[in-house]
C-alpha cells in the first residue's frame, strides 16, 4: 500500500481538479471513515468540518515537490502537474487492484457531490 502522500497524487488524478482547501480535507476525511479507506491523518474537530493539519502540510508538500500546481485563486485550485501525473500512475500500478478499485469508485461518487453536502456528511461521521 502507497503511503499517505502518494494516494493523495492518485485522489487527485483520479479527481481532477479539486477547487478548495476544504474540499481537499473532506475529500480524505471521507476516504477513511466513509469508504474505509487506509490513510492515516488524525483529524480534529474544526469550524469547517474535520481537519488534519498533517494533511494540509503533506498537500504543500506536493506543491513543493512540483507535482501538484495550486492557483492561489478562492478557492484554491488543485491540479496535478504532468510530473504528479506520472508519478501518480506509477503508484497505480503498484496499487492492490481491489484497494484502487475501491478508492477510485469513492472518489466518483463524491465528484458528483457539494463541498458543503460533503462537508455536512463529514460533520455528522465526526
Amino acid at each position: 500500500m502507497p503511503g499517505d502522500v502518494e494516494l493523495l497524487l492518485v485522489i487527485l488524478r483520479d479527481h481532477g481538479k479539486i477547487a478548495g482547501r476544504k474540499r481537499f480535507q473532506k475529500i480524505v476525511f471521507l476516504l477513511q471513515r466513509k469508504y474505509n479507506v487506509n490513510i492515516k491523518y488524525k483529524f480534529i474537530p474544526y469550524l469547517f468540518g474535520p481537519y488534519s493539519k498533517a494533511l494540509q502540510t503533506d498537500i504543500n508538500l506536493l506543491s513543493f515537490l512540483g507535482l501538484t500546481s495550486v492557483r492561489p485563486t478562492m478557492p484554491y485550485l488543485h491540479t496535478l502537474t504532468p510530473k504528479g501525473l506520472q508519478k501518480a500512475w506509477e503508484i497505480e500500478q503498484k496499487m492492490n487492484k481491489d484497494e484502487l478499485k475501491k478508492i477510485l469508485c469513492a472518489v466518483k461518487e463524491m465528484k458528483e457531490l457539494s463541498t458543503d453536502t460533503m462537508t455536512k456528511m463529514a460533520k455528522s461521521i465526526m
